[in-house]
């Protein structure tokens, strides 16, 4: 398994070259690899290493300490293996992720067995020149998320890790919410991405 050290290292390096990353934020991550933001009730980050989107939302979770996972061949393997173990220690931990829609749900539904359930998820679907968000989620109404979304342009993994990060979820996800960000980069795969917490 990566250690957050590792990951956070690579992650600078391949973000700042694909732009998700800004410099300044890569080199103060090589410089330190402690917490250096508040505690967050998500516990771990699910992440597909071929995907730059992916790697720069982790990215933002790992430098809060928070452990990331590499979705690898199988999410069930993951499920089972090293994120099982986590969750067996810390059974009402929360665990984020930004990954291929069929990853999403097959993590969804390995999530039921356990009794979590789905407290945020945004499908994120591309155009040339934008993406829409549709976001449905637990906590209560968020401007601050649609703003924050709409704004981000090609910076947007960074910026929807950090709104996650912040959000108010407390139960299964009833809001829905819509926003269009305008410049953001063509995706790496032309499958959707998902991003979401489960707890």
């Amino acid at each position: 398994m990566m250690t957050k050290r590792d990951f956070i290292k690579s992650t600078a390096a391949a973000g700042a070259a694909t732009g998700f990353i800004r410099p300044a934020l890569a080199t103060s991550a090589l410089a330190t690899v402690a917490p250096t933001f508040a505690p967050t009730a998500i516990a771990a980050v699910i992440y597909d290493d071929r995907l730059p989107e992916s790697r720069a939302f982790a990215f933002e979770f790992a430098q809060r300490g928070i452990q990331p996972f590499e979705t690898g061949d199988d999410v069930a393997t993951l499920w089972n293996g090293a994120l099982g173990t986590l969750l067996e220690e810390r059974p009402k931990a929360r665990i984020a992720g930004l990954t291929a829609t069929d990853d999403f749900e097959a993590l969804r539904r390995l999530a039921a067995e356990r009794s979590l359930s789905t407290l945020y998820e945004g499908s994120h679907d591309f155009r040339p020149t934008r993406m829409t968000t549709e976001i449905v989620h637990s906590g209560p109404r968020s401007p601050d998320f649609v703003w924050m979304m709409r704004d981000a342009g090609a910076d947007w993994p960074p910026t929807l890790a950090h709104a996650v990060l912040v959000a108010r979820l407390t139960g299964p996800g009833r809001q829905h919410e819509r926003v269009v960000t305008l410049g953001a980069n063509a995706p790496s795969t032309p499958e959707p991405l998902t991003s979401w917490v489960i707890g």
